[in-house]
């Protein structure tokens, strides 16, 4: 992970109950729109990706040429959802793969 290996990473979350990564700072937020300005309100970063429950914002991440992610959440598939949230939170964060890619 990023923050294992030194980086200062935030995790601006939505509403999930969700554990933090360890080494990981994380700011809650309720909306796209405060996502939005706790995301202005930490540049300049460096966004490695954007995982969302909604499209909303879609078409602005992957203009950016950034990864964009969804994943819907119902009340049916909350457990499994968050699953793939952490998994893809790991992912994201982990350097690794980037420097030294394994085919």
């Amino acid at each position: 992970m990023a923050a294992a290996a030194g980086a200062r990473v935030t995790l601006i979350a939505g509403p999930v109950h969700l554990p933090t990564p360890h080494g990981v700072d994380r700011i809650d937020v309720e909306t796209a729109e405060d996502m939005a300005e706790e995301v202005r309100r930490a540049l300049p970063v460096d966004i490695v990706g954007v995982v969302s429950n909604h499209m909303t914002y879609q078409k602005l991440v992957v203009n950016h040429d950034l990864p964009f992610h969804h994943i819907k959440v119902t009340k049916e598939n909350k457990p499994e959802a968050e699953a793939r949230l952490m998994d893809m939170t790991r992912n994201l964060l982990d350097p690794l793969p980037r420097f030294f890619p394994v085919d």
